[in-house]
C-alpha cells in the first residue's frame, strides 16, 4: 500500500510538472505584442464597408425594380430618327482620365526619449541609439523574472553584434549597488544602464517588470513584451527590427 501511493504521488508530481512547463511556454510565447502601421488607403477601404445588415426587398419594391427594367414601347408619334451622321465628322475626343494622387506614407512615431546612465555616470539619451535596431529592457535586481530572462540576452548580445542592447535598470525602485552587484555576480557583458530618476517608467507606463521593447532603426516600436521572455521570443523580437 506504502508503495502505491508514493506512486500515485510521484505521477501527480510528474503531472503537475508537465502542465506547469506547457502554460509556461504559452504564456511566455505569447507575450510579445507585435504593432502594425496602416496605411491611409487601407484605412478608408476599411471604413467603405458598410456595418449594418442589408434591407430585405419588399415585393412592392420588386415590382418597381421589374417595371424600372422593362423596356418602353414608343408609338410611332414618339419615337425619334436619328440623322446619319456627316460624312467627314471627325469623333468626339476621349476625355483623359485625371491621374489618380499617391499617397503620401505617414510617417513613424518616435518612442519616447528619456535619459539614463551609464555604468561610469555618464549621462546618455535613448534617441543616441536612433539609426541602429534597439533591443531595450528593463529590470530590477529584485525581480525574479527579470534575472531568469538575463542570460538570454546574454546569449543574444553575443549573437547579434548589429543590434544595440539597451539594458536599463530601474534604480529608483532598486539601489545602484544591488544592481551592479547582480551584473558582477552573473559576469554579463550586455550593456547596462540605470534610470535613477524613473523618468522611463513613466513614459513607458510600466506597472510591470520584465518589460521589453524592439525599436527599428528609425526609433519606431515594432514590438513590446512584458514578463519573461523565452530564447525563441526574444530571437523573433531581435529578427522583427533587423
Amino acid at each position: 500500500m506504502t508503495v502505491l501511493i508514493a506512486l500515485l504521488g510521484a505521477a501527480l508530481i510528474v503531472g503537475a510538472y508537465f502542465l506547469y512547463a506547457h502554460f509556461t511556454k504559452d504564456r511566455e510565447a505569447d507575450n510579445l505584442v507585435f504593432f502594425t502601421s496602416q496605411t491611409a488607403g487601407e484605412t478608408e477601404e476599411t471604413a467603405a464597408v458598410p456595418t449594418e445588415k442589408p434591407e430585405t426587398p419588399t415585393a412592392a419594391d420588386e415590382t418597381t425594380a421589374e417595371d424600372a427594367g422593362s423596356p418602353t414601347l414608343e408609338t410611332p408619334e414618339q419615337q425619334t430618327v436619328t440623322a446619319p451622321a456627316e460624312t467627314g465628322s471627325q469623333p468626339a475626343p476621349t476625355p483623359t482620365p485625371a491621374p489618380t494622387p499617391t499617397p503620401t506614407p505617414t510617417p513613424k512615431e518616435t518612442v519616447p526619449d528619456f535619459e539614463m546612465f551609464d555604468k561610469d555616470g555618464n549621462k546618455v539619451l535613448l534617441s543616441s541609439f536612433f539609426g541602429k535596431p534597439i533591443v531595450l529592457n528593463f529590470w530590477a535586481s529584485w525581480c525574479g523574472p527579470c534575472q531568469s530572462e538575463m542570460p538570454h540576452f546574454e546569449a543574444a548580445y553575443k549573437q547579434y553584434p548589429d543590434v544595440v542592447f539597451l539594458m536599463v535598470n530601474l534604480t529608483a525602485s532598486d539601489t545602484l549597488d544591488d544592481a551592479k552587484e547582480l551584473i558582477r555576480k552573473k559576469g554579463y557583458t550586455f550593456p547596462v544602464y540605470f534610470d535613477r530618476y524613473g523618468t522611463s517608467g513613466t513614459l513607458y507606463e510600466i506597472s510591470g517588470i520584465p518589460v521589453t521593447c524592439f525599436i527599428d532603426r528609425d526609433g519606431a516600436l515594432v514590438a513590446k513584451a512584458v514578463g519573461s521572455l523565452s530564447m525563441t521570443a526574444l530571437k523573433k523580437g531581435i529578427e522583427s527590427i533587423r
